[in-house]
C-alpha cells in the first residue's frame, strides 16, 4: 500500500541549517554575523512543522513537501548550485559557508580575510534568498 502523505519533514532541512549556521558563526570567531539568518530558519522551521502541513489536504501537503525540499536541498547540500557537480565526499551542511573559520585566523585587514569574506556573505545571501522563497512557499499554502 502507498502511504497518502510524502513522508519527508521539510523543517528538519531547516534546523540542519540552523545548527549548521551556529556552528559557522561560532566559528568565523564574530566576523561573519548569521543571526538573522538563524533566527529566521527557526521561525520558518516551527510554521513548516509536521503538524502544520499535515492540517493540509494531502495533495496540497504532498506539493508543499515537494516544493520546500526543492528549496533547501540545494542550499543544504551543494557549493557550485543546480548547474554542477560537487564531489560527494566530505560534506557538511550548508557546505558553501564551511570555510567561515577561516576567517578568525586571518588577518582583518588582508585580502586573504576580504576576499574570503566577500565569498562568505555571497554565500550567506544565498542562504538569505533559500528563506525568502521558503516563506513565499509557505506563505502561498497558507501557513
Amino acid at each position: 500500500m502507498t502511504a497518502e502523505r510524502i513522508p519527508f519533514d521539510p523543517s528538519a532541512g531547516l534546523r540542519e541549517v540552523g545548527n549548521a549556521l551556529t556552528g559557522y558563526q561560532e566559528a568565523s570567531a564574530g566576523a561573519l554575523d548569521l543571526s538573522d539568518l538563524l533566527e529566521k530558519s527557526n521561525l520558518l522551521a516551527e510554521r513548516s512543522s509536521v503538524d502544520a502541513i499535515g492540517a493540509l489536504p494531502a495533495a496540497d501537503a504532498n506539493q508543499l513537501v515537494s516544493d520546500l525540499i526543492r528549496i533547501v536541498v540545494p542550499v543544504n547540500f551543494t557549493v557550485a548550485g543546480p548547474f554542477d557537480h560537487d564531489l560527494a565526499l566530505g560534506t557538511q551542511p550548508t557546505p558553501g559557508l564551511r570555510k567561515s573559520a577561516e576567517l578568525a585566523t586571518l588577518e582583518p585587514s588582508s585580502d586573504a580575510f576580504r576576499f574570503l569574506k566577500t565569498r562568505l556573505i555571497r554565500e550567506r545571501n544565498r542562504v538569505s534568498a533559500m528563506l525568502r522563497a521558503y516563506e513565499v512557499r509557505l506563505k502561498v499554502a497558507g501557513l
